[in-house]
């Protein structure tokens, strides 16, 4: 396991230790279901929207010092958000005809049961209901796969469907956290904290970019284990014994590249850090603890909070896919997961069989972007969580001296 993996897999145990019930319950259901590619593939796309909903809340959502929006994500769900959820998924080509496909693959790949919505697709689509509106016409595809930089953590709509904005209802409003986070630093070290975030940004991609490019690979040699299968039709022509030796160098040299791409992606981010500690320190010095500047700095602190935990889920998602695919042949019994699929054909009706035949046109689209998307997937989300704790940190030092203050207040 790489190291991105090993630091989601701790993320994974430090959220079940610390009693994350929609993370446990989660990790129940990806024991127990019919182990498939499609139930990994599903799973992985909802970690990949969950760091899609994490990039558009650091980066798209307007804040102020009186925006709800994060609060609102902060509530658990409620009882009607649990129903507009479900009446969404209803038409999903997955959701709309599992329950024809469930008996066969029960018989002919094993498991358990099928999950219908999982707790932390509820968790993600959640976010949708606040970010994009109730009516789920607005919302982008959670299934959608993409292993381009250029779009990642970008929704595939992201030009045609955007969150809902937001205006300060007083005060000041910013284009993001960041923003909002940089304006509560002293001026004079605004100009370094926003270049050296570019700077630390552009080196985590190149390390993203080059992770794919390794999965990649490993997906060569997965596909080639499945093809062996007696149920596999298809023009895959098996690996010779040099070119598996070929793609097993490829993949030596990208581990180097890996290493030291993490070695750059890790001293820009220390640069970033310095910064950011410098101007805390003077920060600490000449403190505005205006009314506005605490309530921006909660409402940051709340964000931050939100990115942790959905970077923590995203992680939990990659884990329990890439276990799953470890250690329950999932790839290798590909062939037999497609034959089910068109065996529960004959027993759906006439209306539901175009479904069926997109639900396996995605099925074969998204396992060829399944491990890159792992690979790639897991680093961002370990990012996305320093980086959120980072950032709350910060404003922690506004919240510490304004409680400080009113503490003192409050004994005079």
């Amino acid at each position: 396991m790489n190291k991105g993996l090993r630091t989601a897999f701790a993320i994974l145990m430090a959220i079940m230790v610390s009693g994350c019930v929609n993370s446990v319950k989660e990790g129940m259901t990806a024991v127990a279901e019919i182990p498939t590619v499609e139930a990994q593939a599903n799973r992985v796309a909802v970690g990949m929207s969950v760091l899609r909903i994490n990039h558009i809340i650091e980066n798209k959502m307007p804040i102020s010092s009186d925006a709800n929006w994060p609060k609102l994500l902060a509530k658990e769900i409620s009882d009607e958000q649990y129903k507009i959820i479900e009446n969404a998924v209803q038409d999903d080509p997955y959701f709309a005809t599992h329950h024809y496909s469930d008996a066969v693959q029960l018989q002919m790949l094993g498991g358990y049961f099928v999950p219908k919505v999982s707790p932390l697709t509820y968790r993600a689509l959640q976010k949708f209901v606040i970010l994009y509106g109730e009516d789920d016409k607005n919302w982008p595809d959670i299934f959608e796969y993409s292993t381009s930089l250029d779009t990642f953590l970008e929704f595939k709509e992201a030009d045609k469907r955007q969150p809902k904005m937001v205006e300060a209802i007083s005060g000041d409003s910013y284009p993001n956290i960041y923003a909002a986070l940089v304006s509560l630093m002293p001026t004079n070290y605004k100009k370094d904290l926003e270049q050296s975030r570019d700077d630390m940004l552009k080196a985590f991609e190149k390390v993203a970019e080059l992770k794919k490019e390794r999965e990649e690979l490993r997906n060569i040699l997965e596909t080639d284990k499945a093809a062996k299968s007696k149920d596999y039709e298809g023009d895959w022509q098996p690996l010779s014994h040099q070119e598996k030796i070929e793609v097993n160098q490829q993949i030596e040299v990208l581990d180097e590249q890996i290493i030291n791409a993490e070695s750059d992606a890790d001293a820009a981010q220390a640069v970033n850090y310095q910064f950011m500690d410098s101007a805390v320190e003077q920060l600490k010095s000449e403190i505005n603890l205006s009314e506005e500047n605490v309530r921006l700095a909660k409402n940051i602190k709340i964000a931050m909070q939100e990115i942790q935990y959905g970077s923590g889920e995203a992680g939990v998602m990659f884990t329990l896919a890439i276990t799953n695919i470890a250690m329950r042949n999932v790839i290798e019994n590909f062939p037999t997961e497609l034959a089910s699929l068109t065996a529960s054909i004959a027993i759906m009706p006439p209306h539901k069989q175009k479904l069926m035949g997109e639900r396996i046109r995605r099925l074969k689209e998204n396992t060829l972007y399944l491990l890159p998307s792992i690979g790639m997937g897991s680093y961002y989300a370990v990012k996305q969580y320093r980086l959120a704790m980072k950032y709350e940190s910060v404003v922690d030092v506004i919240l510490e001296a304004d409680k400080s203050l009113k503490q003192q207040h409050n004994a005079s």
